[in-house]
């Protein structure tokens, strides 16, 4: 059996048959259509009782808020004692404890009614960027029509072979890449730090909305007799 490679496409020829495999590509530029962003809420108490009672209002006030325009999902909370050392010898302060959510919206005024419950003593929230992302919803339509491309690009593949080797040409096998490649559009972008607060003011903005290049790629076999 001989092989070549020809325009990036490895051909393995013998004598009953022509086998190509070659790599297909293809991609679609889409705008993201939800935000997401996650916080977390410490706190600390000489009792845990404490810190569980106020992680429980803060899940009731979330539990109000939600609406259709707002999806949070977390709750899953720790606490630890904590401990001061003097001359070896070991006290105990009292307890640290931490709470986090994340969610999904569309309008940054959503987030910010969830985000807006008055701190108690020793609490602390820690808000993390928010960013555009492409919804479940979108990337599976997405990734359906770049499928489908891959099917259109690979029968022409197989009538174009047919013509080349003047003979009968039939699709061995299709082998989707299981990666999923989610490509921001060149643009100046900027990135943010975790941002610590701890006062009433929690204001949050609207991140740009960068276009993204989504990318699907599967590897073909022809066969031709």
């Amino acid at each position: 059996m001989k092989r070549l490679i020809i325009a990036s496409a490895l051909i393995a020829i013998s004598a009953s048959a022509t086998v190509i495999v070659d790599e297909i590509v293809v991609s679609q530029s889409v705008y993201p259509d939800i935000m997401v962003s996650s916080f977390s809420v410490t706190k600390k108490s000489k009792t845990p009782n404490e810190i569980l009672s106020s992680f429980k209002d803060i899940h009731e006030h979330i539990k109000y808020e939600k609406t259709k325009a707002i999806k949070c999902e977390g709750g899953q909370h720790y606490i630890t004692p904590e401990y001061r050392y003097d001359n070896g010898i070991r006290t105990q302060l009292g307890y640290s404890g931490s709470v986090s959510y994340k969610c999904e919206f569309k309008k940054i005024e959503a987030f910010n009614d969830i985000i807006s419950f008055k701190l108690k003593t020793d609490e602390a929230i820690s808000l993390n960027p928010i960013n555009w992302v492409v919804s479940d919803i979108q990337n599976d339509k997405i990734q359906q029509e770049l499928e489908n491309e891959i099917y259109q690009k690979t029968f022409q593949k197989q009538q174009n072979l047919s013509k080349i080797f003047n003979k009968a040409c039939i699709i061995k096998e299709i082998n989707f890449v299981s990666n999923i490649d989610f490509q921001s559009m060149p643009r100046m972008l900027t990135t943010s730090k975790t941002a610590m607060i701890s006062s009433d003011a929690m204001e949050s903005f609207e991140p740009t909305k960068d276009e993204q290049s989504i990318t699907k790629r599967a590897y073909v076999a022809v066969e031709c007799k």
